[in-house]
């Protein structure tokens, strides 16, 4: 329904890790182990960030075709607050028919819209990408790592590398023409894209022969990620292995 007036970033979201946080195989054979080993309530602990609606609309048991879209256009959008007040970050979430977002003085034909100053900081991704576990265990601490690292003391947000702007149409022509020519690229590459660890982490190998073996040394050197376990970031390298083939 979105990509009616909103097609160039829904293309873009099409090919995000978000849009298939609830399709991916992995994540459904995961899912179903999850539940024959420790019950049916670990369906609603995944369920909440891989088709956060859920969160709202109860479907645990996977009805509607809004929670198989994933992460979607209205559930982010929606969001008016994160919350730390618990173990976990919360969202704050109203699907009231005003859609919050990082652009201000901007108005739609089909819904209200309203600036959202959480869209323009990290926390907007905190409610999902932080998860501790029943014991307090910290099972994935994106959030944490990144506000610990130099991006977080510098103010550099989540947004800022993985939804940089593109050209394209925040609303389609043909709908409603904007001055504005780019838009954030909601594809959101991270760790599966080539480009963006190109940008993060440097390699180099070097071989030499030793009689009979040959020596390869991989130096990987943190470059462009948030490094906060191997000081000084980002200038961090490191001998990974030395490996010797005969």
């Amino acid at each position: 329904m979105c990509g009616r007036c909103h097609r160039d970033i829904l293309l873009a979201w099409k090919k995000s890790a978000h849009a298939h946080a609830m399709k991916n195989p992995l994540f459904q054979d995961v899912l179903e182990r999850g539940q024959d080993l420790a019950g049916a309530a670990v369906r609603t602990t995944c369920l909440e960030c891989h088709a956060p609606s859920v969160r709202y609309s109860g479907d645990v048991a996977l009805r509607a075709k809004a929670t198989w879209e994933g992460v979607t256009c209205d559930f982010c959008h929606s969001v008016k607050a994160v919350h730390f007040t618990g173990k976990n970050p919360r969202y704050e979430v109203a699907f009231d028919g005003v859609k919050t977002g990082p652009l201000g003085e901007v108005s739609s034909p089909a819904h209200g819209t309203a600036y959202s100053e959480v869209h323009t900081s990290s926390l907007v991704c905190a409610g999902c990408h932080e998860y501790r576990n029943a014991a307090g265990f910290l099972v994935f601490g994106t959030y944490s790592e990144w506000a610990e690292s130099r991006y977080g003391r510098e103010g550099i947000h989540c947004q800022q590398c993985h939804m940089g702007e593109r050209a394209g149409n925040v609303v389609d022509p043909k709908i409603k023409r904007v001055t504005r020519g780019t838009i954030n690229l909601h594809e959101m590459p991270g760790s599966r894209s080539v480009s963006q660890l190109n940008q993060a982490i440097q390699i180099r190998l070097n071989t030499e022969r030793e009689g009979e073996e040959l020596i390869v040394r991989v130096r990987v050197r943190n470059r462009g990620g948030p490094a906060t376990w191997c000081p000084p970031a980002p200038r961090c390298a490191a001998s990974i292995w030395k490996s010797a083939w005969l």
